[in-house]
């Protein structure tokens, strides 16, 4: 595969972080619970969260693996995987480059994919979404092409099951995909079994998976992760992902529009498997009911692989005398629009500052934020539990061990939300014999909760209300040994061992010293 570096996918590169600056200081927290994955593998061998659990929490096996030499030299996470979704979303701009004809309406569409925020803000993420959208829109068109792409299709999408658990239903569907009527000379459609040496490739790819997931059900001990049954088996009400997925469509319905513009539409024959990527995604968002991270975290895999194999499938259109008049309001909703969570935000604007260079410092965390990373360091005795909702950094802080009720990185609590045991489980973690020294909830509008866990906390005490967008309420046992001064300056340099890119920590380890 060879690509053409050409003057319009220099500019395509130019838009993309131009218009991606923005989220270069922002870092997501599940970066965070992805890296105590590989910092914990790293340090003791084991694929486990740093609470010790042998549990599935992180969302890309691949991600933790791209991680563990990260954590192996304490070399900066942030800025690294930043790079590493950045080159991944250029990445998957030359291949559009390389599927999208040589025409002004090809060109145009290869600039909207460019300006498409959704593409734009997760290639400054820092997370594998970009990585698995390259994956799927490379491996997807492919396995559709031909029968001599069919086998190297497979492989991609191999890796792509690694790096998202959505990739295995991309392979089981590509199985069936090699049974598809291929057109002869004559243009008939006929099915065509013939055995080819490129074959071996996929049912290797499909053997390699098969062992990967043997292996991951024997380590962990059960076969759906645990973020698919926090989020997606444990979900009933399917009302906001409804909604969300209306604005992720809606963002995305400008590159239909200038794709549409550049290709004929695809043969009948080919419309169900050219639009079985953004199916299986949108399904995955109304299960889910709805993505908190919004702006089309899980919609633009399956955006991007439909419209890579639409590009790869149909034929080009030659001249279009009406093409400005349609392509730039369809463009500048692509450019101009942004989908978020819709319990907080929804469908705006996007946010197009201009950013200068200091404030390119990845400084922000999402959540537990910094005052609550502050307190834990300075007041959680070492070996004991902390419990609450958002892990991220949390996970890092050496000594502490992390459960969280959403489920993510505690598979009982996982469990108990998908209805597959009884909330007695949840009164073992609360009453058992390792009782949590400190809970941690959170509310909206600086409002103190309303209760906290009902009856398995009444022995907790309120000592400490952080205010601010979300406030942090933290409930401990009372009578908690002190954390020594000396102890405190271990963790602190500890942390900026493993993420030396955290101004916020580095200050701390400064101070400390």
């Amino acid at each position: 595969m060879s690509f053409q570096v050409s003057a319009r996918l220099v500019v395509a590169a130019l838009l993309l972080c131009a218009l991606g600056l923005p989220w270069w200081h922002n870092q997501l927290d599940d970066l965070y619970i992805t890296f105590s994955f590989a910092v914990e593998w790293w340090s003791s061998g084991e694929l486990r969260h740093t609470n010790g659990e042998r549990v599935e929490g992180y969302s890309s096996f691949l991600w933790v693996v791209l991680l563990v030499p990260v954590a192996a030299l304490g070399l900066p996470p942030a800025v690294l995987t930043k790079l590493a979704s950045l080159a991944a979303g250029l990445g998957l701009l030359a291949w559009f480059h390389k599927l999208l004809p040589r025409s002004t309406a090809g060109t145009l569409a290869l600039f909207a994919l460019a300006g498409w925020s959704s593409l734009a803000r997760w290639s400054f993420s820092g997370m594998e979404t970009t990585l698995a959208t390259l994956l799927a829109a490379v491996g997807w068109v492919w396995v559709l092409r031909s029968r001599e792409d069919w086998g190297r299709g497979m492989a991609v999408l191999s890796i792509l099951a690694l790096t998202r658990p959505e990739g295995l239903a991309y392979l089981s569907v590509g199985v069936l995909a090699r049974l598809r009527l291929a057109e002869d000379v004559s243009g008939q459609r006929r099915s065509d079994l013939r055995w080819r040496n490129s074959d071996w490739l996929g049912v290797g790819a499909l053997v390699f998976v098969g062992l990967y997931t043997l292996g991951r059900v024997a380590w962990f001990g059960h076969f759906w992760p645990t973020p698919y049954l926090a989020k997606i088996a444990a979900s009933t009400r399917l009302e906001w992902g409804p909604l969300q997925l209306g604005g992720d469509l809606l963002v995305a319905a400008g590159l239909f529009v200038v794709v549409g513009l550049s290709q004929h539409l695809p043969r009948r024959s080919d419309l169900l498997w050219i639009a079985f990527p953004v199916a299986v995604h949108s399904w995955t968002l109304i299960r889910a009911d709805g993505d908190w991270m919004g702006s089309g975290r899980l919609t633009l895999v399956g955006i991007s692989a439909t419209l890579a194999a639409w590009a790869a499938l149909a034929a080009p259109r030659t001249t279009l005398s009406k093409l400005p008049w349609i392509a730039v309001p369809a463009i500048a909703a692509t450019w101009l629009l942004d989908s978020g969570w819709p319990a907080k935000e929804g469908l705006h604007p996007r946010d197009l500052t201009l950013l200068s260079p200091a404030s390119l410092v990845s400084r922000e965390l999402e959540t537990p934020f910094y005052a609550d990373l502050d307190w834990m360091v300075e007041n959680v005795p070492d070996g004991r539990q902390v419990i609450m909702g958002d892990v991220g950094m949390a996970g890092l802080v050496p000594g502490v061990r992390i459960y969280d009720t959403n489920g993510l990185v505690t598979r009982e609590v996982a469990e108990i939300l998908a209805g597959r045991a009884g909330a007695e489980l949840l009164q073992e973690l609360y009453e058992g014999a390792d009782t949590p020294a400190c809970i941690r909830t959170t509310s909206y509008d600086n409002r103190p909760p309303e209760s906290l866990q009902g009856k398995y906390v009444e022995d907790y005490d309120l000592v400490a209300s952080i205010p601010g967008e979300v406030r942090s309420n933290w409930y401990c046992l009372p009578d908690l040994p002190e954390v020594p001064a000396e102890r405190v300056e271990e963790r602190w340099m500890a942390l900026h061992r493993l993420v030396p890119d955290q101004p916020f920590i580095r200050a701390k380890a400064e101070t400390e010293q």
